[in-house]
């Protein structure tokens, strides 16, 4: 293995997706399918046929122009030697189950590396941007394939064993046939199953039956729809890797595909999403059904022919007392005009979304617009947290709102306590009760409140007591007669405990002065 290959291969015992240089968590990567609409390969940019990773004309892009850009998807190979997996058992691109070996390593010009995928739109189109690396020294042709698959494979790719792969009519294989010179060779071929229409002649391997990969399209540049694609033939500069990288003549190879003009991949009205990809070679010669050797296991990514919309939500109130109402209204965003689906509304009690589920209802969308949800009401302190999830339809990928933006608090409610003497003033051996009322209070209030006399003003000393009674529904009976038999100055105070809805309140001791005469 050269110098030039040891600098990025060295210490990686796993396949790892990456953004840039820099490890990342799997992030989806959005690719949006739209009718074709006579667009050509010039309205990209990106020069995805001069076999090499920098910019070569002002104005136009690579793949330096992707650095760090969150859009870019790295899919890196073991290193090669006793980890390194490839397949074996003689499997080809039609076979459902595969077998896989360590350290069965295949010929240099069939090592896979890396590879790299991102798509951007232009106008009504969106264009798909792929390139493969091999090993050093590869001298010789290069047979890679691309799979775009709607659902991912579970299993063990990095393990010695064997595996069903998990194909869906209507996965896509991009394949990519070099002969050691000269322009690539692409092609775009369709999983197909039985029940849909196609017969084993569609197959593309010759004497292959359903369910294979068939109907191919021819994609290059003189092809109707076109594409371009290239492979250095000089050494060049690896330049997302960076550290002075190079790669070999020949090791490298990209392709740009105007993925809005092919025909087939996409039904009208109906959406459809890739959610797994990887990358493979395959033994000497261009046909479909040569024997497989290295692969880069599969790995996310979101490729759709719908709009991805976004949901917003807005609660009523993010604050509250117990006992209040609450509902939700939910906006779409980047949804065609004719959106429908519907949209359910739930309350949680966990930020995650997880937990203590309520339902607040499902309504139907028309035309992108979101009626509210329920009202639900909130008959105890707490936090909440609701969210929004849309359907989707035919032409709108789903969406769900996030967590942790629409929090609800909802508290006991903060009530008083005001009070009234049965009289102000009176004489020596007068008997005098108080009368209390909550205001604020929840209608079903409990609790008490316990009714005190005291000698000075700020209701601390000489304290006796006049009762405490039992709060119902709001309601507070009066308290105990009192009576005085010297005179003098007395305050009244009402104390309420409060429940568990409400908050406990304190009367002000100054507001109830009572003045016993001699």
């Amino acid at each position: 293995m050269s110098a030039r290959v040891k600098g990025f291969r060295r210490g990686r015992g796993r396949r790892l997706w990456f953004a840039g240089a820099t490890a990342l968590a799997v992030v989806a990567f959005a690719v949006f399918f739209t009718a074709a609409s006579g667009a050509s390969l010039t309205d990209s940019t990106f020069e995805g046929s001069d076999g090499n990773m920098v910019v070569d004309t002002s104005g136009h892009t690579d793949w330096v122009s992707w650095d760090g850009n969150a859009g870019l998807r790295t899919l890196i190979d073991a290193p090669s030697g006793t980890t390194d997996n490839a397949f074996t058992g003689g499997s080809k691109e039609d076979d459902l189950g595969v077998t896989i070996a360590q350290g069965s390593v295949p010929p240099n010009k069939n090592d896979l590396t890396r590879a790299y995928a991102a798509s951007e739109k232009v106008g009504n189109d969106t264009f798909l941007y792929l390139a493969w690396e091999r090993q050093p020294n590869p001298n010789g042709s290069a047979n890679i394939d691309f799979e775009l698959d709607q659902n991912a494979t579970s299993g063990d790719f990095l393990s010695a064993g064997s595996l069903t792969l998990n194909r869906t009519e209507g996965d896509v294989l991009i394949t990519y046939d070099f002969g050691g010179s000269g322009t690539p060779d692409l092609g775009l071929l369709t999983w197909l199953t039985t029940g849909h229409g196609h017969s084993n002649s569609d197959c593309e391997a010759s004497g292959q039956k359903l369910p294979c990969w068939g109907n191919r399209v021819a994609l290059n540049p003189s092809s109707n729809p076109p594409a371009e694609a290239g492979v250095n033939a000089d050494t060049i500069d690896e330049v997302l890797i960076g550290g002075g990288t190079q790669l070999d003549a020949g090791s490298f190879g990209e392709a740009k595909i105007d993925l809005s003009a092919v025909p087939g991949v996409f039904s009208p009205d109906t959406c459809k999403d890739f959610g797994s990809m990887f990358v493979k070679s395959r033994a000497s010669g261009s046909s479909i059904d040569a024997e497989l050797k290295d692969f880069i296991a599969p790995a996310p990514i979101h490729l759709s022919n719908c709009a991805e919309p976004t949901i917003s939500t807005t609660l009523s109130e993010s604050t509250g007392y117990v006992g209040d109402t609450v509902h939700d209204s939910a906006t779409l965003s980047g949804a065609t005009s004719s959106a429908g689906g519907t949209v359910t509304y739930s309350v949680y009690t966990d930020s995650s979304c997880s937990q203590g589920k309520q339902d607040a209802g499902t309504v139907n969308v028309t035309n992108a617009s979101v009626p509210d949800s329920n009202g639900i009401q909130f008959n105890s302190e707490g936090t909440w947290y609701w969210q929004a999830v849309y359907s989707g339809d035919n032409h709108n990928n789903g969406a769900t709102s996030t967590c942790t933006e629409e929090k609800l608090t909802i508290s006991k409610h903060s009530p008083s306590i005001s009070t009234l003497l049965s009289k102000g003033s009176g004489a020596i051996g007068d008997s005098v009760s108080d009368s209390a009322t909550l205001s604020g209070a929840t209608a079903d209030a409990g609790g008490t409140v316990t009714y005190s006399v005291y000698t000075d003003s700020s209701c601390s000393q000489g304290k006796q007591d006049a009762g405490t009674v039992n709060v119902s529904s709001g309601s507070v009976p009066d308290s105990n007669a009192v009576q005085f038999d010297a005179a003098g100055d007395y305050y009244w105070q009402a104390v309420y405990s409060g429940d568990s809805n409400n908050e406990g309140a304190t009367s002000t001791c100054t507001e109830e002065h009572l003045v016993i005469a001699k």
